[in-house]
């Protein structure tokens, strides 16, 4: 998030956000969700879109955040999961995985800010600060795995958009909103506006670009702009609006183009929305099931074949930064997982993004989770 987000946010200084009304704090957690929802805004400022030409989809990415200790997963199929929540009485989300999946997380296995399943649905996630989830009485879910669910559970986004009914999401961290789309090219936005859900689909979606701003708001920011029925210069600022209409602007001119349309040209228009804390730019390509990235540690494009998968094995993951061209897969364990999370969460107080008490007490609950996992 650059400074000038933060402070139309509130942001003083770091950590040190006033984000009142968390959504369903219980007794027992309500002391640590205001502490993390203090710094949910800042959780993920992101530019995601969707390209479609011709048979070709291509969905893609850029996480701008001070922390990019990423980790690839390969989630298997026919697993068994509950969902994680603070409190212990909630009634908590169950499933079983339909599907295999790839994914890109920070906060360890079963907790993806993205991916891509066996049968080319891609889901990404933005940060949404003002997003606002429905009140009900479905079983709950938490933010990132509304992500891991769907891979897990649904072929593409129709199956998607049916289940957004029956499930609510009570946040550990972070307000997001979604950015959905599948091998045939059908492309949702889903938000989550002053508690009901609002989707994006078909000509309601006449861009699928989507940033930290709400989808209508950015799109009265685009009207303004030269190429799309105003004035104004397309600008090369930092701000959420303005990378949203240079990658619409970037997006319109490589339908244009001849020729065919490669994950080359997904990488490119990233190059223009990436900011001085881009941890990853990522490449989902749902006709051929093939996930690329680079990231600010390693800017060496490596790909992921979803074909070359076997989603009966263990889970295995590869850490995004190691240098080389090559994924280096290993089998998950939960000695190593809990390694990951205690770095980054060290890295997340390091970096301002997390006051100490609050961070240990989600990183050892996150931990105790993932030692129940299969």
């Amino acid at each position: 998030m650059t400074p000038a987000e933060r402070k139309r946010a509130g942001i003083k200084g770091a950590g040190r956000l006033k984000l009142p009304n968390c959504q369903e704090p219980s007794p027992l957690m309500g002391v640590f969700l205001l502490v993390f929802c203090m710094h949910a805004v800042s959780l993920t400022a992101c530019t995601v879109f969707v390209m479609a030409r011709n048979g070709a989809v291509l969905a893609a990415k850029n996480l701008d955040w001070p922390v990019g200790e990423g980790v690839l997963v390969v989630n298997g199929r026919g697993v068994n999961k509950v969902a994680f929540a603070e409190d212990p009485g909630i009634h908590v989300l169950t499933w079983r995985s339909r599907f295999g999946s790839a994914t890109v997380n920070l906060l360890g296995r079963e907790f993806p800010l993205g991916g891509i399943n066996e049968r080319g649905l891609v889901i990404e996630e933005a940060s949404y600060s003002p997003s606002r989830y429905p009140r009900g009485h479905g079983p709950v879910v938490n933010e990132f795995q509304w992500i891991q669910y769907h891979l897990d559970t649904c072929a593409d986004t129709a199956e998607v958009l049916a289940s957004l009914e029956r499930i609510r999401i009570v946040p550990i961290l972070a307000r997001l909103h979604y950015l959905v789309c599948d091998a045939a090219g059908r492309a949702a936005l889903v938000e989550f506006i002053a508690g009901k859900v609002r989707v994006y689909t078909g000509n309601d979606l006449p861009v699928p670009v989507m940033t930290n701003t709400s989808y209508a708001n950015s799109l009265k920011s685009l009207a303004i702009h030269r190429g799309f029925g105003g004035t104004r210069a397309v600008g090369d600022g930092p701000e959420s609006p303005e990378r949203f209409v240079r990658a619409a602007l970037r997006i319109r001119d490589w339908r244009k183009m001849p020729g065919s349309m490669t994950a080359d040209c997904a990488f490119r228009v990233l190059n223009t929305v990436a900011q001085r804390d881009t941890q990853w730019a990522v490449v989902y390509d749902p006709v051929n099931l093939v996930l690329q990235f680079r990231t600010r540690g390693n800017p060496s494009i490596r790909a992921l074949g979803l074909k070359n998968c076997d989603f009966q094995r263990t889970v295995w993951t590869a850490d995004m930064n190691v240098p080389g061209r090559a994924l280096e897969r290993k089998e998950w364990t939960f000695p190593r997982h809990t390694l990951r999370i205690k770095d980054v969460f060290a890295r997340l107080v390091r970096q301002g993004e997390a006051e100490a008490a609050s961070a240990i007490a989600l990183r050892d609950r996150l931990i105790a989770y993932a030692g129940t996992l299969p």
